[in-house]
């Protein structure tokens, strides 16, 4: 529903994209790479600001982040998945992001 919504420019980040690798870890956060961010999306989607809720829209930087199409969102590119949960400062996160290491990176 979120990538029918935000369209053919959005992505998930980090835990989404990790699980959807491995079915490792998700996390709790929800960071969405967007092109544009109008208000009218965040009306459609029925949210409100708030600095410490789950949904993190971040703006699209290019096609870099698009790695391959998968069902039902495209997946970023492991390399970037693996830099946003060590980025984390969940252990959890950490665990998942050396197991993608490993799996697609080594």
């Amino acid at each position: 529903m979120l990538y029918r919504i935000c369209g053919t420019g959005s992505l998930t980040g980090q835990g989404p994209q990790g699980h959807a690798l491995q079915k490792f870890y998700r996390g709790l956060e929800l960071p969405i790479f967007v092109d544009s961010f109008p208000d009218q999306l965040r009306r459609r989607l029925r949210i409100i600001p708030d600095k410490s809720g789950p949904l993190i829209f971040l703006r699209s930087f290019g096609t870099i982040p698009f790695w391959r199409e998968t069902a039902p969102l495209p997946l970023a590119h492991p390399w970037l998945i693996y830099s946003e949960l060590m980025y984390s400062s969940d252990p959890r996160a950490h665990e998942a992001a050396e197991e993608i290491k490993r799996e697609f990176l080594s």
